[in-house]
């Protein structure tokens, strides 16, 4: 009987086994036809594009094509796409900067940042109500600084860019479709300019007159009275909101760069008033992206423009002309600040770095890095000895020029 039993177990055993070994075989036949059948379409593939690539055929390549930017061409008319440009060598010598004092304890982002005209005061602006001001003579621990010399009031979330005025008793702050204008010595709000239909982006204060100029995502310019509040030019050549703006040191043309990658360059002698001022000097289009900061050099010649496309470009003020087109960063371009001398610039990105440029060649001058996040806004003292950095990680550096 037990051996009958034994008989059972093994046949049911069996039965399972060469079941198990179909599935197998099978699973297995299937597996290689299905290979077999990727391969076919992989080699058809190929052979098409072998068909559809002129480059993989043997039928010549025209000789009359333009040769890709970067690349030599030899006597006997062939191509060398592979030897690149050399990058431009500064006439320059690069300058050297160290981090002379930190201030923090903001609780923010720095969206923006202004110095006075003395080098002694420096106002901040961030999200959630914060515009303070720091004491540049203070001392501090380990070259730290985490309590401001002022808050000033705001009565507004969101704070996005701040202007000095150049006797800096002024400042002006942008926030939802207001200016504000502080008082500098006491510390007080003085003036509240309803300016646009939308939130202020950028404002500019001329250093010669008492012009205010604001930025708005309505898509629109104006120019002010700062002492009146009184409405001057309206400027409505963008198609999108504007958040950059420049200055030239004469104050007789403007910049204005929006978020579909534009720029325009304005007359600001031009009287269009009651009328809206639509036809610019220049309109320059060569970014992808949106424009983040402008620059005029001091020698109102150049323009500097900075954008999300990690690009840094390098315009002809009085002509429009792209000069140099820099490949900057490898994130969004934030910021820019010319030296005062004219010679060069920094750029500030989301890459967490300050990178220096030398204006007249678009050469490559120096890498400041401090930041562990986005660098938003830059400045540069009158005399050029300090740059001031602010971004992301709630701190402001302060840069001195060693040489």
């Amino acid at each position: 009987m037990p051996s009958l039993q034994l008989v059972k177990i093994f046949r049911s055993s069996w039965q399972r086994y060469r079941v198990w070994m179909v599935i197998a075989i099978a699973t297995g036949l299937g597996g290689w036809a299905g290979w077999q059948w990727v391969q076919s379409q992989q080699e058809s593939q190929g052979s098409q594009n072998l068909v559809d690539n002129p480059l993989n055929s043997s039928v010549p390549l025209p000789t009359n094509l333009p040769l890709p930017l970067g690349s030599t061409e030899s006597p006997n008319g062939a191509r060398d796409a592979n030897s690149l440009p050399s990058p431009p060598v500064p006439q320059m010598t690069a300058p050297q900067f160290r981090i002379e004092q930190t201030f923090s304890g903001v609780g923010n982002s720095i969206n923006s940042l202004a110095l006075s005209p003395d080098n002694t005061n420096l106002i901040t602006v961030s999200d959630y109500s914060k515009a303070v001001t720091w004491d540049l003579s203070q001392i501090c621990e380990d070259k730290e600084c985490q309590t401001p010399q002022k808050v000033l009031p705001m009565y507004s979330l969101w704070v996005y860019d701040v202007a000095i005025s150049n006797s800096g008793n002024l400042a002006v702050g942008g926030s939802w479709n207001v200016v504000k204008v502080w008082d500098l010595v006491n510390g007080s709000i003085i003036r509240n300019i309803q300016v646009h239909f939308g939130s202020v982006y950028k404002v500019l204060l001329g250093a010669k007159t008492n012009t205010l100029v604001t930025g708005s995502s309505d898509q629109t310019v104006k120019i002010w009275d700062l002492d009146t509040g009184k409405l001057k030019q309206t400027l409505t050549g963008h198609n999108a909101p504007v958040q950059a703006l420049a200055m030239s040191t004469d104050e007789k043309l403007l910049a204005s760069g929006a978020t579909n990658g534009g720029i325009k360059v304005w007359n600001l002698e031009q009287n269009c008033f009651p009328e809206n001022c639509k036809e610019s000097l220049l309109t320059l289009s060569g970014h992808e992206k949106q424009v983040n900061a402008l620059g005029i050099s001091p020698d109102n010649q150049y323009l500097v423009s900075g954008s999300a496309d990690q690009t840094v470009k390098i315009w002809n003020l009085q002509t429009g002309e792209l000069i140099h087109d820099i490949a900057a960063h490898s994130g969004s371009v934030l910021a820019i600040a010319l030296s005062p001398d004219g010679q060069f610039f920094a750029s500030g990105s989301t890459d967490q770095t300050i990178k220096l440029w030398e204006v007249s060649t678009g050469a490559f001058l120096g890498n400041l890095s401090s930041h562990s996040d986005a660098v938003h806004s830059l400045a540069f003292s009158k005399d050029g000895k300090l740059l001031i950095s602010g971004g992301n990680d709630r701190r402001i550096n302060v840069w001195r020029r060693s040489s």
